[in-house]
């Protein structure tokens, strides 16, 4: 809401608009913050005031605040300050600001400006007619874009791409999907960023088959998302093809970004894709929009809660089996004759460590699509490094988050850690207080009853969205 101070606040705010030593800079910011925050009545006066600040960032942000509320008085000491300032960002930002208080009739003192040969001018220039110009300045802007887009020069090339982006204009997207195809790189990651800003849903394809460019993903990425629910179609079709690991992370991390609520449905798919990291990935992006399952869904997750649980289990058998191994062997434990065991070992129960760490954090983002509330999410943020009694705090409404009848399997392994579930006494006291619960466990029990070697094969044979690639190749 409205800042509400007092009168001599206010004097005191006026008077430091008007400081002009540049080591005071910040204490002017934040005036003119504050007096914009109150709905100061001569706010204009104080932004006026500040256009020949000796330091660059007051007057940048005195501009921008003149093309955020677009004063009609400033026009003739917009125009003043357009010919004294030296900063040639400024200047073009200053422009802009100009065509955007005058419109139709700043054309005439804007035209000369689209020939510059400073790229800030000419792009403040370019954007300030294609965006508030009147029909001579929009022609001649447009003209001049043209000239751009088909220059041999990928700098001018990079430069439409720029004003296209800026100008944010929807009817201007054709021009965009030529420079996505360039064959520069710099201005295809222009004509990228440009589409983070020009939304059109016809870009969406294009920008699709940008995502498969090593060299522009992370900006096709960003555009992507920026187009939210334009690009849910394409983006579910995509994640029901086969796609390499690493672009369906990407796809993932672009849904993550789009806040549509259409999202959660496409995230919740990929629980069940055979693959930790991807889980572990979707699972991250529901618990950062807060996302609560339904009734449809929450005896999925209960399932998976359970399944977790258990192969985590599984991991810390299987750790226990190396503790108890003889430091040589004639056979490996995968049937490889001549094996040593004392490498293997090593490589293993670190790769068996780190999924204990990741299947642990698995259970918390399952348990956070359970109680979406911010009160869980302290509770987790809390629980690892924080002193005793706030861990207490945190262990206590994590436990209450999880289902009754998973909680005598589930909470022990949140509650100890991963750090101390690594540690062998502490693993074997776990396991042997779970004993009656694992007899009673299908899956368990079959394990309880292999040997060192077929439990291992059993781990590596294990479905990928409960462990990491290396486990499973150690």
């Amino acid at each position: 809401g409205r800042l509400q101070v007092d009168a001599a606040t206010v004097a005191r705010l006026v008077r430091n608009c008007h400081q002009r030593a540049p080591d005071d800079h910040a204490t002017v910011l934040f005036a003119l913050r504050a007096l914009e925050g109150m709905d100061y009545g001569d706010l204009t006066g104080c932004l006026l005031a500040v256009l020949d600040h000796p330091h660059p960032a007051v007057r940048r942000f005195g501009l921008a605040l003149l093309d955020r509320h677009a004063p009609e008085s400033a026009r003739l000491p917009l125009l003043a300050r357009l010919q004294a300032e030296p900063d040639a960002e400024l200047q073009g930002l200053c422009i802009r600001v100009l065509c955007r208080i005058g419109g139709a009739e700043a054309d005439h003192q804007i035209r000369p400006f689209l020939d510059d040969l400073r790229e800030p001018v000419q792009r403040g220039a370019l954007v300030g007619l294609l965006r508030h110009g009147g029909l001579q300045g929009l022609n001649e802007a447009t003209s001049e874009l043209r000239l751009l887009l088909r220059s041999a020069n990928p700098a001018e090339r990079r430069l439409a791409a720029a004003v296209l982006g800026e100008a944010g204009l929807p009817g201007f997207y054709q021009p965009l999907v030529v420079l996505l195809d360039d064959p520069a790189v710099e201005v295809r990651q222009a004509a990228l960023h440009a589409a983070a800003s020009l939304v059109n849903p016809q870009l969406v394809p294009v920008l699709l088959e940008q995502f498969n460019n090593a060299t522009v993903h992370s900006a096709a990425a960003r555009a992507l998302a920026a187009h939210g629910e334009h690009a849910l179609p394409l983006l579910a079709d995509a994640l029901e093809e086969p796609q390499p690991r690493q672009r369906r992370l990407r796809l993932i991390n672009v849904l993550g970004r789009i806040e549509a609520e259409p999202v959660a449905s496409l995230l919740l798919t990929q629980l069940r894709y055979p693959d930790a990291l991807v889980r572990f990935r979707a699972l991250e992006a529901l618990n950062r929009r807060r996302h609560r399952v339904d009734s449809d869904t929450v005896d999925e997750i209960h399932q998976q809660l359970r399944e977790e649980a258990g192969q985590l289990i599984h991991s810390l058998r299987a750790l226990e089996d190396l503790g108890n191994s003889p430091t040589t062997a004639p056979l490996s434990p995968l049937g490889w004759p001549g094996w040593p065991s004392t490498g293997y070992q090593v490589d293993l129960e670190k790769a068996l460590v780190g999924d204990l760490r990741q299947a642990r954090q698995r259970l918390l983002l399952l348990l956070g699509l359970l109680d979406n509330s911010r009160g869980f999410a302290s509770a987790v943020a809390r629980l690892d490094g924080a002193s005793r009694e706030q861990r207490g705090k945190a262990l206590e409404v994590i436990e209450n988050a999880i289902p009754a009848e998973s909680r005598p399997l589930v909470f022990p392994l949140i509650e100890l850690g991963t750090d101390a579930l690594s540690e062998p006494a502490t693993r074997r006291n776990y396991l042997a207080g779970l004993r009656e619960r694992l007899r009673s466990d299908t899956l368990a029990t079959t394990l309880h009853a292999l040997q060192h070697r077929d439990r291992l094969q059993a781990l590596a044979r294990r479905p990928g969205r409960y462990s990491s690639l290396w486990s499973r190749l150690c």
